[in-house]
C-alpha cells in the first residue's frame, strides 16, 4: 500500500514546511540576538541551548517531516515515521497556540498573533497546516504488472 497525495494536500505540506522553517529560523535568530546583546555575566550558554537552539532544531525536524511526508524526496520507507512526526508537530504547535492564547487573555493583548517576526502567526498557521497534512492522506493500491 503506497500513499499518494493530491496536489492540494502537497501544497498543505509545503505550507507546513514553510511555517515550521520560518518559526525555527525566527526563534533561533531572535534568541541569538538576545543572547549576544546580554552582558557577559548574564549570558548562560545552557539556557540558550535549551530555550534557543533546541526548539529551533525541533521546528526544522518538523519542516523536514512535512516535506518528506508529501513525497518531496520520493520513497516511502519511513512514511509512518514522517506521519508520526507530523502529528507531533500538530500537537506541539497547537499546545503552543493555546499557551499564547492564555497569555493573551491574561494580559488582554493578542498582538503576538499579528507580529510577523514573532511566533504567533507561524505557529498558528503551522498547526493548522500540519493537522491538515497529516489528517487523511489518500491511499491507493499500487498495481503491479
Amino acid at each position: 500500500m503506497e500513499t499518494h497525495f493530491a496536489t492540494s494536500q502537497r501544497w498543505l505540506g509545503y505550507g507546513a514546511f514553510v511555517s515550521a522553517f520560518c518559526l525555527g529560523g525566527i526563534h533561533f535568530v531572535g534568541n541569538l540576538m538576545d543572547f549576544l546583546k546580554a552582558p557577559v555575566e548574564e549570558q548562560n550558554l545552557t539556557l540558550f541551548f535549551v530555550w534557543g537552539i533546541l526548539p529551533s532544531v525541533f521546528c526544522f525536524i518538523f519542516a523536514i517531516a512535512a516535506l518528506a511526508l508529501v513525497g518531496f524526496w520520493g520513497g516511502r520507507r519511513l512514511s509512518r515515521l514522517w506521519l508520526t512526526i507530523t502529528w507531533g508537530a500538530f500537537v506541539i504547535m497547537s499546545l503552543h497556540d493555546i499557551w499564547l492564547l492564555i497569555l493573551g487573555f491574561l494580559h488582554m493583548d493578542f498582538s503576538i498573533f499579528l507580529r510577523v517576526l514573532g511566533p504567533g502567526p507561524w505557529s498558528l498557521i503551522g498547526s493548522i497546516l500540519f493537522g491538515l497534512t497529516a489528517w487523511k492522506p489518500q491511499r491507493h493500491r499500487r498495481e503491479t504488472l
